[in-house]
């Protein structure tokens, strides 16, 4: 459990700000799936490899599964 100085409402301001972050990482997982799956790669090889990869995040371990 983290702690967040501040004002009332400084953890609903920072919720929003993970929301942005954990949106933006799931489009671009999503346009790299496309992009792979465009240019003929196996889309689950490809995610297998992201997933060991400087890329690699819970995110992506969590909804490339499904």
């Amino acid at each position: 459990m983290y702690g967040l100085s501040g004002e009332i409402g400084s953890a609903s301001k920072m919720k929003i700000v993970l929301n942005m972050l954990m949106g933006t990482m799931l489009a671009g997982l999503a346009e790299s799936m496309a992009l792979a799956e465009k240019i003929g790669l196996n889309t689950v090889e490809v995610l297998n490899i992201m997933s060991h990869t400087v890329g690699s995040s819970a995110l992506l371990r969590n909804k490339g599964t499904g």
